[in-house]
Formats: C-alpha cells, structure tokens, sequence
C-alpha cells in the first residue's frame, strides 16, 4: 500500500513540476507566454494518462485551463460538456451498454458464427472471429468486442489442448486487440473518430462526408484482418488444421434466443446508423441536410432514447435510461474527451502560437515534399507516437501539425484527416497506447508483454504500409 501511496506522489510531483515549470519558462519563438502554459498543461496530461489509471489528470487538467490566460472557465465548460460530441460521446455508452443489457451484442456475433460455411474452414472461422470484434468494436465498444470473442477463443482453447503462452492464443489474441482498436475510428461517429474529426473542423473549418469516411474505413479494416491472417499462416508459420473439427453451432445457444428486448436494441442501432447516414446522401444545402443539422449528432441519439422510453415492453419502458446510464458512462473517458476537445480548439489557435511553432519546426521535415513523401512521413511519425502516447491525442496533435503545411503543398487536407483518425488505432506495442492495447495487456494469464512486442510489431508494419497504400489509392479516386 505504501508502494502505491509513494508512486501516486511521485506522479503528481512530475505533472506538477511540468506545469510549473511552463508557466515560468519564457516564450519560445513565436510562442506566446499563454502557449507555454497550454503546453505545459498538455504535456502534463499526457503524462499523467501514461502513468496511472486514475482520473485525477483529467480532472486537474480541466480545472487548470483558465490559468493559461487564454479562456475562462465558463468557455472550457462550453467547449468540453457543452459541445455535442461529448454529449454524443456520453450518449453513445449508454447505448453500448444496453446492447450488453439486453444481449443484442452477444446474439449478433452468435448469429455470425453459426454460418454454414465456416464449419471445417478454420481459417474462415478466425476470419469471423476477427470480423466479429471489429464489428462489435465499432458498433458497441472495442473492449466489449475483445471479451466477447475472447470467451469464444478460450472455448476453442479448451477443446484443441492449447495452453496459456502457446504461440496460436498469443497471436490470435493480439489480432483481436488490433482489429478491436480499428474498430474505435471504423465509423465516423465511433469514440476516437468523432473527437478527432471534430479537431480536424475546428482546425481546418471543413467537414469530412461521413459516406466517404465510411467506404474509406470499412474496406481497409477487412484487408486488415485478410492480412493478418496471412501474417499468421506465412510469417508466424501458424498451423490450425485441428480447428477443422470445431462446430460453432455449439457456441453459448442460450444467447441466440431473440427476445423483444434484443430487438428494439438492434432496431435502436439500426434507426442510429441511418439518421446518422441518410442526410449524407443529399446535398448540405437541401431541407433534409438543414433539418438534421438542427438536431446535431446528441439530438439524435437523445430521440432515439426518448423513443425507447415510450415503447413498453412486458408493461417496462423498452430501454431503462436512468439505470443503465449509471452502469455505462466512463467518467474518466468523459473527462479525457472533454479536456480533449478543449486541447483541440485552443492548441492551433494564433493567440497561441504553437501551430506557427510546430510549423517552422517540421518545415525542413515537410516542406517541399512532393505529396506521396508528405503522406509517408505523416503516417510513420503517427505510428510511433501513437504506440508511446494516447491515439487521440497524437492524432489531434499532427492535425495541428501538418494542415497548415498541407494546405500550402496542395495537399488534400480531408484524406490527411481520414489517414490520422484510421491509423493512430495502430497503437498496441504499450499498456497506455489505447484501450484494446491495455486490455491485452492486462490478460496476463493468456498473453506475456514479450509476445505482444515478438509479434506485434510485423503486424503494426503491415497494418502501416497498408493504410499508406489504401490512403493513396481511395484519394485517387475521390
């Protein structure tokens, strides 16, 4: 106990002597003395999320803004709870956590793996597998998709003789962890694609089609997983022919039976996707684009629960609001959203300084490029940053970074945007990289640290050189 006491102390002498030492260092070039308080403060909170688990650097982070002289306290609560992402962010776990609720997550990926096809096919089976936890993490939550299709793997595990440490669980369970944190920025909307998209408008004053973004994430996170597989069978030498005897149709039958309530939370999904989607297909001047502009993104998730209130089931409202919101907002993620989106309007801002900073810094890294090296360099310094630190923060980060730069080569700043919010989710090489990194980590009963970085890092190379590929390919034709 005294271990922690003094390791908790510890931490907050470091974030507090990063502040300090911010807010008495004198400016630095163009950086102007309010910017070396908001890089103090940026610096300390990422520190802070690397270091512990508690809340406490959000929390002191959020509180400190109005000391860097650039906002008040009233226009941080305005930019953080106040704006419509974080709503919608807080509302989107809600509904993650009645799809729990109601077993709408499981008896979908139930349903998937009891195809016909994939009995005798072990590697169309792993491909469900894979599939199925990018789904679940995209559509519920990557930690959710990665415990679910974990329950299947141990069963299967079980049944075949394999041990804790053996080199298929190993890398199976890292591929869960790769394609589970794709799954976080697959849809526009997802809890990393939304604040970082929302960065890139209020850095760039532009807007990403979400129809655009989404046939640019999907394909790319199937090949993703097609090329892992291959990593597996080609590279990793991995042999599963004893899976050829595994039936799916054996997989928990109990949760395949569909009840009214796992039906109104699949219609609920459903309904979300195409209030979200349709107004996409019209031009942004027509009636249905204004009118669904008018809602924003909260409003309508907060019709879709008041729907749900309405409708009875067994004389019960279908969605119990109030009960499962206590259960499925993550404060700490709220806290981490809201300083986030705080960070996001204020860092790239003139009265800062930094953007003018970072600019003159990496001018001899980016300027003059042509655009393919441009892309390259921007991805690879994603990469690594994104394994030491939080992805959306590092995201966030080089939007600030390179679309002033971008913008002078004649780069197209919306595949910039599309490239950094899809590839800071490779980050799995260490605990604080992302929440399906900690996960994975955290599972120390089935996967050792020195197998995660053994077989991770061919599986980041691909997942790079793929994203740099299908980047260029996508823009080529939109």
């Amino acid at each position: 106990m005294s271990t922690q006491k003094d390791h908790l102390y510890l931490h907050l002498g470091v974030f507090a002597a990063i502040i300090l030492l911010f807010f008495l260092l004198p400016p630095i070039n163009v950086i102007t003395p309010e910017g070396m308080r908001l890089t103090g403060l940026f610096i300390a909170f990422v520190y802070g999320l690397t270091v512990t688990s508690d809340a406490w650097p959000a929390l002191v982070t959020l509180a400190l803004f109005p000391f860097t002289g650039i906002t008040n306290l009233s226009n941080v609560l305005s930019l953080s709870f106040g704006n419509d992402v974080c709503i919608f962010v807080m509302l989107s776990l809600v509904l993650v956590a009645y799809m729990e609720y109601t077993g709408a997550a499981a008896y979908a990926a139930n349903w998937l793996l009891k195809r016909r096809i994939l009995k005798g096919h072990p590697w169309r089976l792993l491909f469900m597998l894979l599939f199925i936890c990018w789904l679940l993490s995209s559509f519920v939550n990557a930690i959710a998709g990665m415990m679910l299709i974990w329950t299947f793997l141990y069963e299967i595990f079980a049944q075949f003789g394999y041990k804790p440490f053996d080199k298929f669980p190993s890398v199976v369970m890292l591929g869960t962890c790769a394609v589970g944190g794709l799954g976080l920025s697959t849809l526009p909307w997802g809890n990393n694609s939304i604040v970082i998209l929302s960065a890139f408008t209020n850095t760039t004053g532009l807007e990403v089609n979400y129809l655009l973004y989404i046939g640019y994430a999907v394909p790319y996170a199937l090949m993703v997983i097609a090329g892992f597989l291959l990593i597996m069978r080609f590279i990793f030498g991995i042999k599963i022919d004893d899976l050829k005897n595994f039936d799916p149709s054996t997989l928990n039958a109990e949760s395949q039976k569909l009840t009214p309530e796992k039906i109104a939370a699949l219609l609920a999904m459903a309904a979300l996707v195409l209030v979200i989607l349709i107004p996409s297909c019209f031009p942004a001047d027509s009636a249905i684009n204004l009118f669904s502009k008018k809602f924003g993104l909260s409003g309508k998730l907060l019709l879709i629960f008041a729907v749900l209130q309405i409708i009875r089931i067994n004389g019960k409202p279908a969605c119990p609001f109030v009960q499962i919101a206590k259960q499925g907002i993550n404060w700490k993620l709220m806290l981490m959203v809201a300083d986030i989106l705080v960070f996001s309007s204020l860092i790239g801002t003139d009265a800062v300084g930094i953007n003018l900073f970072l600019a003159d810094a990496l001018g001899p890294v980016f300027l003059g490029k042509p655009a393919l090296l441009f892309i390259v360099l921007a991805a690879i310094v994603t990469v690594i940053c994104t394994n030491f630190m939080v992805n959306k923060i590092i995201a966030v980060l080089m939007i600030s970074i390179t679309m002033p730069i971008a913008a002078t080569l004649g780069i197209d700043q919306i595949q910039l945007a599309c490239m950094y919010t899809i590839i800071c989710t490779i980050a799995f090489m260490l605990p604080p990289a992302s929440q399906s990194a900690t996960v994975l980590f955290s599972n120390t009963e089935w996967v050792r640290a020195a197998d995660v970085y053994k077989y991770g890092l061919p599986v980041i190379i691909m997942m790079t050189a793929l994203q740099i590929i299908w980047n260029l390919a996508y823009f080529s034709f939109f």
